[in-house]
């Protein structure tokens, strides 16, 4: 069994006797005895709750549910981290897709499982988006949650079949601004349909959100014709950019991305689109305890190290990262406040 972080087991009865001066002794009374010792018993019994939900952590099966269908960004992320933590603790882990909803089913599996560490949820910064778009979601970021780390950053590219004649972001605006009422594109969650909302404000055109599980069935969309772009991850991208199957106009980053320089931004080409970001963190159901939190949390900074994801990731254009719970938690509700005011700005009605 693995011993319980030291945070735990540390400073169980600290001070719990003055120290007198020399040569006098230190006299206690009875109600002072009582509450040293039912301080120490509070003490004992909460290291050993601890101790206690850890081993059953370790004993049992953890699921990762992925709120996407497979094969996309999210969900490679995911069967690595599942890897990665069955590697380091010798579990089983396993990923669980639960698709729909803009990712809230998956998140709603997750909020209703036990907080016993054995369910958490691999998601994205949508997670922050619900309150702003749907009226009946049954989640409250604020209550549902316990936060455990952010797990990495994924720049989205605007993309566009390969075939179409459109080479850049000045020839899309020209493009729908020819053909009034006929442009769409893809969206399968928050994130991409407040971006591509912001994009199409920033761009001066109009053009109307097509509602996808994930970005597996909208690359198949946008192929086909469907859709006339969509913003996605390069990890989705760039393989039916190698095999001439769509082409990217620019990244949404504010500088050019990495493993990707010869995309140009859209800043260098005229326009700016609000960085609302794009992130995936990973989450449990309210009341997991501390010490389990913090087991997770210290493996994702591991994970975030690790040679064999970054060797896959990075030439995605993902980066992966690692916070405290509390920074995860800021950083969610500082999205949920941008969700909120994009939406009344952008005049979106919630579901």
């Amino acid at each position: 069994m693995t011993a319980p972080p030291r945070s735990v087991c540390l400073q169980v009865l600290p001070n719990l006797f003055p120290a007198g001066r020399p040569g006098r002794d230190v006299s206690l009374s009875h109600m002072t005895i009582k509450a040293i010792l039912r301080t120490a018993f509070l003490a004992l019994g909460f290291a050993a709750a601890s101790i206690a939900a850890v081993h059953a952590q370790e004993s049992g099966t953890i699921r990762i549910i992925a709120p996407v269908p497979p094969g996309g960004s999210l969900d490679m992320t995911a069967r690595l981290l599942a890897e990665h933590l069955s590697a380091a603790w010798k579990q089983n882990v396993i990923v669980d897709n639960r698709p729909g909803g803009g990712t809230m089913v998956g998140a709603r599996a997750t909020a209703q499982s036990k907080p016993d560490g054995l369910t958490v949820l691999l998601s994205t910064s949508a997670m922050a988006s619900y309150s702003a778009f749907s009226k009946n979601s049954g989640l409250d970021l604020h209550r549902d949650w316990t936060f455990i780390s952010t797990v990495s950053r994924v720049p989205l590219f605007i993309a566009v079949a390969a075939d179409a004649k459109i080479d850049s972001v000045g020839d899309l605006a020209r493009y729908a601004k020819s053909r009034v009422g006929q442009l769409n594109y893809a969206t399968y969650g928050a994130t991409t349909r407040v971006m591509s909302e912001l994009l199409n404000r920033s761009l001066g055109i109009k053009a109307e959100p097509i509602l996808y599980t994930g970005s597996a069935q909208s690359i198949q969309a946008l192929i086909r014709g469907d859709i006339t772009y969509m913003l996605e991850a390069m990890s989705t991208l760039s393989p039916l950019v190698a095999a001439n199957k769509v082409k990217i106009l620019a990244t949404t980053e504010q500088v050019r991305v990495a493993g990707f320089p010869q995309v140009p931004t859209l800043a260098e080409q005229g326009y700016t689109v609000s960085d609302l970001g794009v992130w995936y963190g990973l989450f449990a159901p309210a009341g997991l305890s501390p010490a389990v939190t913090e087991r997770f949390n210290k493996e994702i900074v591991n994970f975030s190290r690790s040679a064999r994801a970054n060797a896959v990731l990075e030439p995605l254009g993902a980066v992966l990262t690692s916070s405290t719970p509390e920074e995860l938690r800021d950083l969610a509700f500082r999205d949920e406040r941008l969700f909120l005011n994009a939406v009344k700005t952008l005049g979106i009605e919630p579901q």
